[in-house]
């Protein structure tokens, strides 16, 4: 960096995830071995989504949610005005910058065709008639959705499958699945009480049953869409089941992890699903069955449950699974804090 030792951002309390509407309250340091003039210092918000796709060709699409401008130190690059000399030293420039009160939550979708949601916090020194310094930092963004809003989170939902198991020569009879869970709404660190049936009414050994929590998201450019699918947590291992037989379970526990929120609210370019999912593993060539539920994830437990509200801290980020495999633009000047 030459004469510049240090340049960085740092959030009060050393946080990096925020509510919309939240004041984010923080400092910029820098730190230089020997004195320079620079024009102005300042630090810059942002939020958007991007999304890349194949329509004939690959193609991109934005959303911008907000660019916010925070002056800490003389002025911008295109505004008439002294140069500002900073002696050499450990120098710290705080500000205060409240976030918009509608933004969707963080999201990576990974893989060639992708999609996000970012925020991210750029310190900008600027030189004269040089070139800039700069350090971009990402933060998060934790969006609310409230179970108790929604009726269907405390609906029980279940659903059932049968798949017939052929052999070269001949049908060898079928395999049937059932689940069930009490309710649809869940937050992130509660469990899941999970109850299912297989049956086998087939000549074939079922080799082995499991249930998998799969992030269904879809993204959207200029019209086209297409759905990724990432599977996020697996549980309720099941053993082998002979024919004739039946396996039968009730209230298995699965704990869901910390993910964003159903539907990613605000956010015109990409909805994001979850559903749970029975996969049943015959024996021989078979393709599995898989018997899906949709579950709903918020940030707000349905009420009565033992789970408290979620505070979550990280994102997970999606990528693309084999299914054969078992705002506004706003300008102001820093405010002292």
């Amino acid at each position: 960096m030459g004469k510049l030792k240090k340049l960085e951002t740092i959030f009060e309390h050393d946080k990096n995830h925020f509510l919309p509407g939240e004041t984010v309250v923080g400092k910029v340091v820098l730190e230089n071995a020997e004195t320079f003039q620079v024009k102005g210092i300042r630090v810059k918000f942002k939020g958007r989504a991007e999304v890349t796709m194949f329509v004939g060709d690959y193609d991109t699409q934005k959303e911008r949610y907000f660019s916010k401008d925070v002056v800490l130190l003389g002025h911008l690059p295109k505004e008439e005005g002294p140069l500002v000399e900073i002696p050499p030293g450990l120098h710290e420039y705080p500000f205060k910058v409240r976030l918009p009160s509608h933004l969707p939550n963080s999201f990576h979708c990974d893989g060639d065709e992708n999609g996000s949601v970012v925020y991210f916090v750029e310190a900008i020194v600027h030189r004269p008639g040089k070139f800039s310094y700069s350090r971009r930092q990402e933060f998060i963004i934790h969006t609310v959705l409230d179970l108790n809003e929604l009726p269907v989170a405390r609906q029980a939902v279940e659903n059932e499958g049968e798949k017939a198991v052929a052999s070269l020569v001949c049908n060898s009879g079928t395999i049937s699945a059932f689940i069930s869970l009490p309710r649809e709404g869940y937050v992130p660190g509660e469990a899941m009480s999970i109850s299912g049936r297989v049956t086998n009414s087939s000549k074939r050994n079922i080799k082995r049953s499991f249930v998998v929590l799969e992030q269904v998201a879809t993204l959207k450019v200029y019209g086209s869409a297409v759905t990724r699918t990432a599977r996020i947590c697996k549980g309720c291992e099941r053993g082998s089941v002979p024919p004739g037989g039946t396996d039968q379970w009730s209230e298995l526990p699965m704990e869901v992890p910390d993910v964003p929120p159903t539907y990613l609210r605000d956010c015109q370019l990409i909805d994001v699903r979850y559903v749970l999912k029975l996969i049943v593993v015959p024996s021989g060539l078979c393709s599995n069955l898989q018997v899906p539920v949709e579950v709903i994830i918020g940030t707000v437990a349905v009420r009565d449950s033992p789970q408290q509200d979620f505070k979550g801290t990280q994102e997970i980020r999606m990528v693309k699974i084999d299914e054969n495999e078992e705002g506004s633009n706003d300008f102001e000047y820093g405010t002292p804090l």
